[in-house]
């Protein structure tokens, strides 16, 4: 009997067997049919025992499925796209997701969980006065087909087909199967001359580590199912006995099983509660063990991480190590290449689109030669992917819209992570209903005109308001002399070391040093107070008061000649 049979057969060995089992060579076959890797990676995927392929990858469709918009020097030609992209398969409303966002999931999707042989199909129907693809979606690569029959290979000319029904039926149907169906491919992964490119999945090395993974996953949950075995060991006699080779001093087999016997049935009498306290009598040279078989090492991480690594590599992330000291190191992931394959996704999508758009417009530009022309500028644009931005970014983009080079638009979508057309409807909604007037701001944050609701105190505030905010990192000691400040329409209103002072929004000073912030707002008063009557007003208002300083001299010039006058008669 072999020592495999026999660790087979005694159960006290079993477990021995179960790890031999364990290291028997099971080699992972990847397959080389395209449709065979496809079932197989749709099939890996399906049950993910990694737990790290289907999130990853989920979570890169999901930034993936950003905006799409279309912009045109012709505002009419724009809108009419965008209605356009945002109806895609409106006829199937109900039993598919409509609009671009929809088909861009479906293509992220057999980009990276498929084939990745992108074929789309389109339907092109007449709207309107247009003529333009009305239904759009993907062929699965499970049932996709690539030849090339010409005798020389010759870009261009491959024939695509779509197998139906059973494989083993071998049914096809050409591409394009219609007079209104027009096809567009693209292999992000491969060559352009290669028929049938390699899914990412297989190509990045994730497909084989993961059955790796799974199989060590495999055998490990084998051993666990026949856990716990254990096993009670007793041993008679010393070393020293067994030497002397000498039979009064060491045991027979007969011996052994009596002793075995005698301590099974004394365990079983135990074991039923007859009797009180259990008392088991033995030599000297009796020695009892138990035997629990080790099966951490089985379960260990070491085991799984370095093939871990090798998947979230596959995915994107790649273990940079870093030395820290001559006696440690640490390693840290780095995303970018992950973030980047994210971005040429965005992109890949985006030309994609724009060979449909360039189609629109060859096959619309002989009957609206004025909306459709060859030197017409259109662009397909997208969001940005927000989930890559973290809070330094957004503060970043804070400071840049603070300068005014960024929108109103981009500011609000991405560091708000709102719709901006909904804002600005409500943004006018809260307007005609008088919103801003109940919901003022505090004062700190008052930007308006309102001079009265803003409390006068006399009490100091050293802190400088320029110190914080986005912009805390580009305050400069030259502004330090600014101790408080207070924004209005048409002036400033700062409190400096020397006192409170009135300044134009170009700097120049309208009134001050004040002692008091109530001086200053009462002469920041005067000045909006004139600014708002105009110009021409204001013109009047210096006339007359010359006028009025013209005719005050001229009222003292009277009484000084009256009293002079006076005191000449009364000399005579």
């Amino acid at each position: 009997m072999s020592l495999v049979e026999r660790m087979a057969v005694a159960p006290s060995l079993s477990w021995l067997s179960e790890m031999n089992k364990l290291f028997e060579g099971t080699k992972i076959n990847v397959p080389t049919d395209y449709t065979e890797q496809v079932v197989s990676v749709k099939e890996i995927l399906r049950n993910d025992v990694t737990g790290l392929v289907n999130t990853i990858l989920d979570f890169a469709i999901n930034c993936s499925t950003v905006d799409y918009y279309v912009e045109s020097k012709n505002i009419n030609l724009g809108e009419l796209l965008n209605k356009w992209m945002y109806s895609i398969n409106d006829s199937l409303r109900g039993k598919i997701p409509v609009g671009i966002k929809a088909l861009a999931k479906e293509y992220f999707r057999e980009r990276w969980k498929s084939g990745s042989l992108i074929v789309m199909r389109t339907i092109w129907e007449k709207v309107g006065d247009y003529i333009l693809p009305t239904k759009m979606w993907f062929v699965d690569g499970e049932y996709l087909d690539v030849k090339d029959e010409g005798e020389t290979r010759r870009l261009g000319e491959e024939k695509y087909s779509v197998i139906v029904g059973n494989k083993s039926d071998n049914k096809r149907i050409n591409l394009p199967a219609k007079k209104d169906e027009r096809i567009f491919v693209q292999k992000p992964f491969s060559s352009w001359g290669e028929l049938k490119p390699t899914p990412f999945v297989i190509q990045r090395g994730i497909y084989k580590n993961a059955k790796m993974l799974e199989l060590l996953e495999g055998k490990g949950e084998n051993l666990l199912s026949k856990a716990i075995e254990y096993l009670m060991m007793i041993k008679k006699g010393t070393e020293k006995m067994a030497l002397t080779e000498n039979p009064d001093f060491i045991y027979s087999a007969d011996d052994l099983e009596k002793v075995k016997t005698d301590l099974s049935d004394f365990l079983a009498k135990g074991k039923s509660g007859v009797g009180g306290v259990p008392v088991y009598a033995t030599n000297f040279d009796t020695e009892v063990e138990h035997l629990i078989p080790e099966y951490k090492r089985i379960l260990e991480k070491e085991l799984y991480a370095p093939i871990e690594k090798r998947i979230l590599g596959g995915l994107g992330f790649i273990d940079v190590v870093e030395g820290v000291s001559f006696s440690r190191k640490e390693s840290i992931l780095n995303p970018k290449p992950f973030v980047q394959e994210v971005h040429n996704g965005i992109e890949d999508f985006k030309t994609l689109f724009r060979d449909i758009i360039d189609t629109i417009v060859e096959v619309n530009k002989s009957s609206h030669k004025k909306y459709f022309t060859e030197d017409m500028y259109i662009e397909v644009h997208n969001s940005p992917v927000t989930a890559f931005f973290d809070k330094e970014v957004r503060l970043l983009l804070r400071s840049m819209y603070d300068r005014g080079v960024l929108s109103k638009r981009t500011f609000t979508e991405v560091v708000g992570e709102v719709d901006f057309d909904i804002e600005v409807e409500r943004r006018k909604k809260e307007t005609s209903d008088n919103l801003d007037e109940v919901m003022e701001p505090p004062v700190i944050q008052n930007n308006g005109e309102d001079i009265n609701s803003i409390p006068v105190s006399e009490e100091n505030d050293n802190e400088n308001e320029n110190k914080k905010g986005p912009e805390s990192k580009n305050f400069q000691s030259a502004s330090e002399e600014k101790l408080e400040q207070y924004n209005f329409e048409l002036a400033v209103v700062v409190r400096k070391k020397d006192g409170w002072h009135v300044l134009s929004k170009d700097g120049k000073n309208l009134g001050g040093p004040y002692k008091t912030k109530k001086e200053a707002l009462k002469r920041l008063k005067q000045v909006e107070y004139y600014k708002h009557k105009g110009n021409s007003d204001l013109e009047n208002i210096k006339k007359i008061m010359e006028l009025e300083i013209l005719d005050g001299k001229k009222k003292l010039l009277g009484k000084i000649l009256g009293e002079t006058l006076d005191k000449l008669n009364e000399e005579k």
